[in-house]
C-alpha cells in the first residue's frame, strides 16, 4: 500500500509531497487541478500493483463498442477476457458468412458448369440423330444430374471392341453397316465434343 508520495515532479506539481495516506483517499477539485496528474503519478510509482481506471483503462479493457465499432450506451461492460472472447466470436461470425458465401458461389458455378455440359452433350445428341437420320440414340442415364459421368461414359464406348458371330454374307453387310453408322455417329459426336475444352469441368 502506498503511504505517502514523495517528490511529485506531474504537471502542475513541483517536488510536492503528501504524507499519510490510508486504505482509502479521495482526492477532489476543479479541472485542471492536478487529479489526473496526480493519478498518474500513482501509476508510475507502482504499476506492479497499481490500477488507474481511467479513459484508457476503458478503452483497453472494455467493450463499449458493437460489431460496427459503434458506441453502445445502456449495457453492462464487460472485462478484459470477455472483450477478448466477443473479439473471437464476431471474427468467427464474418468468417463462417465469407465461407458460406463462397462454397454457395462455387455451388453454383458447379450447377452452371453441369447445365452447360448437358446442354452441348445433348446439342451434339441430336445434331447426330439428323445427321444420320435415326431416333434409337438415347442419352446416357442420369446425364443431366451427373453430365461430367455422361461424358466419360461416351468418351469410354469410342473405344470398345466386341466379337460377334456372323452366319452368312447378308448378316455381315448389315453389321458392317450398323457399325459404320455407330462408328460415324460417335466419331461426329466426339470430334466436336474435343473441341470443347473440359479440363476444368472435368473435375467437378
Amino acid at each position: 500500500m502506498i503511504t505517502n508520495l514523495t517528490d511529485i515532479n506531474k504537471k502542475s506539481f513541483h517536488q510536492e509531497s503528501i504524507i499519510g495516506l490510508k486504505k482509502v483517499n479521495c482526492f477532489f477539485g476543479v479541472n485542471g487541478a492536478g487529479k489526473s496528474a496526480l493519478a498518474n503519478y500513482m501509476l508510475d510509482s507502482d504499476k506492479e500493483h497499481a490500477i488507474c481506471f481511467d479513459t484508457k483503462f476503458v478503452e483497453n479493457n472494455m467493450l463499449v463498442t458493437d460489431s460496427n465499432d459503434s458506441v453502445v450506451t445502456g449495457v453492462k461492460l464487460k472485462i478484459s477476457e470477455q472483450v477478448a472472447d466477443q473479439n473471437r466470436i464476431y471474427t468467427l461470425n464474418s468468417q463462417i458468412k465469407d465461407f458460406e458465401k463462397s462454397i454457395n458461389d462455387n455451388n453454383q458455378k458447379i450447377l452452371q458448369s453441369k447445365n452447360t455440359l448437358y446442354n452441348i452433350l445433348n446439342m451434339q445428341l441430336q445434331e447426330a440423330r439428323v445427321q444420320f437420320q435415326v431416333n434409337n440414340i438415347h442419352q446416357k442415364t442420369n446425364a443431366k444430374l451427373n453430365p461430367v459421368e455422361a461424358l466419360n461414359k461416351w468418351l469410354q464406348e469410342s473405344k470398345l471392341t466386341t466379337t460377334i458371330e456372323l452366319n452368312n454374307a447378308s448378316d455381315i453387310n448389315k453389321k458392317i453397316k450398323n457399325l459404320q453408322v455407330n462408328i460415324n455417329y460417335q466419331s461426329t459426336i466426339l470430334s466436336k465434343i474435343a473441341r470443347i475444352n473440359f479440363k476444368e469441368l472435368k473435375k467437378i
